[in-house]
């Protein structure tokens, strides 16, 4: 009587939990290490990506997306409502300039000066990532406001102003963090205006993915008799290697092809102490789609199966403080991990392709 193939299939199946059940040791040793290989890969994988996300906001705040538009002769003058007016495309985050200069003092510290500088509202957003937009108004940075002892809504007399623009006295509308963009702005006053004028520069903060085009962009955006040129805000040698070259060459990408070696090692140093009862399965007469079906059975039961079990706890207990690039990778690279294990069996296909009764006998 003849056995169907699905008949094949439950006796196969049946036969590797009995193998899984008989050796305890040796399959309690598989799982334990396709665990250990998908914790390793997915918490490999979360903090290496982590700390790239890290490097790239950190390359964001200092400006790695910020163009700057200057005059090409400290002659040259750029409309300052242009400017402005990129604010309303796509892509741009804040845009803004500076109208005018002046050096000054304070009432509360009489012999010490400090620029002050009158600027668009778009100049504070491009300079101080996230900062509250004003129309108008004083903004102190952080480090002259220590030196006064200023606080929002403090009283700021000016002393000694060059410059009409200034006011003898104004109530400070914010104190700022220090910048991560500009280390001069720390020490500054200013005060927002509107975009009235000409200026000789044009600081625009675009949005990462959107960077390329409004550099493209800036370069037919002003009149065609503004002697101007667009250059990025960092210099190269500040920008550091590219978050896309990073993740490129992320060492991580390398977790789940160890771990698969380690799980193909163990398998078939086992496979090799077993290789006697293969034998005996060959001189019954088991075809070798019958062994490959039952050994890709013990594969799935003691590597993928507590392999996507551990790496899925270890992902859910990793994800509140994991960013968005490491959660979409790390479940790529264990899945990368659960397929690469189930062509574990190949291998065992392929090296008893060849293997006749003799080498039944002999134990392969």
């Amino acid at each position: 009587m003849s056995i169907s193939s699905r008949q094949k299939t439950r006796l196969a199946v049946q036969e590797a939990v009995r193998n899984v059940a008989a050796t305890p040791l040796s399959s309690l040793l598989r799982v334990t290490i396709a665990a250990a290989a998908a914790i390793g890969c997915v918490a490999f994988t979360v903090h290496d990506v982590d700390g790239i996300s890290t490097r790239f906001d950190e390359q964001v705040a200092a400006g790695r997306y910020v163009w700057r538009e200057a005059g090409v002769t400290e002659t040259a003058r750029i409309p300052a409502a242009r400017c402005d007016a990129l604010q309303a495309v796509d892509g741009v985050q804040a845009a803004g300039s500076v109208l005018e200069r002046a050096t000054t003092g304070a009432a509360n510290q009489p012999l010490a000066t400090y620029d002050v500088l009158r600027v668009t509202p778009g100049y504070v957003s491009a300079v101080w990532p996230q900062a509250q937009v004003l129309t108008d108004g004083v903004v102190v940075g952080s480090l002259a406001a220590a030196n006064l002892g200023l606080v929002p809504e403090a009283a700021l007399t000016f002393t000694r102003p060059s410059r009409t623009w200034v006011p003898d006295t104004a109530a400070v509308s914010m104190v700022m963090d220090p910048s991560p963009r500009d280390t001069a702005a720390d020490r500054q006053i200013l005060i927002v205006s509107p975009p009235v004028g000409t200026t000789t520069e044009c600081v625009i903060a675009a949005d990462p993915g959107a960077a390329n085009d409004i550099g493209t962009l800036l370069s037919s955006w002003f009149p065609a008799d503004t002697e101007s040129v667009t250059t990025p805000w960092l210099r190269n040698n500040q920008l550091g290697i590219s978050p896309d070259e990073e993740l490129q060459d992320r060492r991580s990408q390398f977790g789940w092809p160890a771990g698969f070696l380690l799980l193909f090692l163990t398998t078939a140093y086992l496979w090799y102490g077993r290789r006697s009862d293969d034998a005996l399965y060959a001189l019954l007469g088991i075809r070798r789609g019958a062994l490959f079906l039952m050994h890709l059975c013990e594969v799935v039961l003691l590597g993928v199966l507590p392999a996507s079990i551990a790496g899925v706890l270890t992902l859910t207990a990793l994800v509140p403080d994991a960013s968005a690039a490491a959660l979409r990778l790390a479940p790529l690279d264990l899945l990368s991990l659960q397929i690469s294990t189930l062509v574990i069996p190949v291998a065992f296909l392929l090296w008893t392709r060849k293997k006749g009764l003799l080498d039944a006998l002999k134990g392969f």
